[in-house]
């Protein structure tokens, strides 16, 4: 005959006796659990306890502490990234870097994390966490950053044990930012004739200085033909490092999307949310193209945006650094980039509200965009595509036939 599933037993506390509750495991033939049932009357005692066993009892072995396994679940060649990557969806290393360090900047802190189990999680205590990291300073995206990392790791280990996620349906922090900026189109204009950048001032005590000659400061062409893919093309900044000669159409004007080289990393991988796709390509972006391979070593093999390293895409810096140097050379300094919320992926924002303004039907933005749904295009549709000086021209090019017909009247 069994033992019984549980027994209890009464501590000595600061406040007095307390009732505990120890669990026993017949597979294991061990006690497996101790718990406090916070209570010093026995009836209660007795419910709790019984409550508890009901929901089932879980191990310590198998029920770390949450800091510690959380710091474990974002290490490089954890379980979890193991697994993503035999089901052919690797992490990407930038993913876990960052998740890594939310684990050791806002979850190994809090000292509750350091003492309670994973399964002893609930919202109320991630409530009293936040609320803690908001007491320290931190914004909501910060915030939503940590809680992602510990949402992930918890989901995971309740799926894996078929138990219900502690915090499933748990919302996140309401984030009040604005959103990515674009360009105007007199801005794309001077993106399209911008080939080299002005000279560097002279710096402070040393007079009169020199401009630097033509050759220091030419623009990289990668870095031009990238701008230009994304603000005429759309693609990601992985999507522009990705891409192949073999998916530019020359003939038919159109680039495949296939696949995408994140930021930082050299191995190609499926884009964003696996949007691959078909995608018009403007004659100057046709021309800028084939001038880019005329002067790449490698011609029209390998990567479009090659690197001096045969066989890898592009750096990540040489296209950003490549952008703010654009950005200034066209009178876009960083203060005022700042204040737009301009960055290289702005190109892609650009791309859409362009696309629309050509007239270009909404369901074929969304498609050559390869947004997920009409609301994610919405967002990255900007007014500001058109200054008013531009509006007046195109209204007097529509009205000024009109008035011309009237005349003759």
């Amino acid at each position: 005959m069994g033992r019984a599933g549980y027994s209890l037993f009464k501590r000595q506390g600061k406040k007095g006796d307390v009732w505990y509750v120890r669990f026993w495991s017949e597979v294991d033939q061990k006690y497996v659990k101790t718990e406090s049932l916070d209570t010093s009357d026995h009836r209660l005692a007795e419910r709790r306890a019984k409550e508890k066993f009901e929901r089932g009892v879980i191990p310590n072995d198998d029920n770390p502490f949450i800091a510690d396994y959380v710091r474990e679940f974002w290490r490089d060649g954890s379980l979890y990234a193991r697994h993503k990557a035999l089901r052919g969806r690797p992490l990407s290393p930038r993913y876990i870097q960052l998740s890594a360090g939310a684990v050791r900047l806002y979850i190994e802190p809090w000292q509750r994390f350091q003492k309670l189990r994973v399964a002893e999680l609930t919202p109320g205590i991630v409530d009293k966490w936040l609320l803690w990291l908001q007491d320290k300073g931190k914004g909501t995206r910060t915030m939503n950053i940590a809680l992602q990392a510990l949402r992930v790791a918890v989901r995971r280990w309740a799926r894996s044990r078929r138990l219900q996620d502690p915090l499933e349906g748990y919302q996140k922090a309401a984030e009040n930012t604005k959103g990515r900026g674009a360009l105007s189109l007199a801005e794309v204009q001077a993106l399209i004739e911008c080939r080299t950048l002005p000279p560097l001032p002279a710096k402070k005590g040393q007079g009169r200085r020199k401009a630097r000659s033509p050759k220091e400061r030419k623009l990289d062409p990668r870095a031009r033909v990238g701008v230009l893919l994304s603000c005429l093309a759309g693609l990601r900044l992985g999507e522009c490092r990705g891409l192949r000669w073999e998916d530019v159409n020359e003939k038919t004007g159109v680039i495949t999307v296939k696949q995408s080289v994140p930021a930082f990393e050299k191995e190609p991988r499926a884009p964003k949310w696996g949007s691959t796709g078909e995608v018009p390509v403007p004659s100057i972006l046709l021309h800028e193209l084939k001038a880019l391979a005329e002067h790449s070593v490698f011609g029209k093999t390998g990567y479009v945006l090659y690197s001096e390293v045969e066989g890898q895409p592009v750096g990540t810096e040489t296209l950003r650094n490549g952008f703010e140097r654009m950005m200034d050379a066209i009178g876009i300094d960083k203060k005022a980039r700042v204040e737009r919320r301009l960055s290289f992926h702005s190109c892609r924002h650009t791309f859409v509200s362009l696309s629309r303004l050509s007239g270009i039907p909404d369901f074929l933005v969304q498609r050559y965009a390869r947004h997920r749904s009409p609301v994610m295009m919405e967002t990255y549709s900007h007014s500001n595509i058109l200054d008013i000086a531009e509006a007046r021209k195109m209204i007097d090019s529509t009205v000024g036939p009109l008035k011309s017909a009237t005349r003759k009247r």
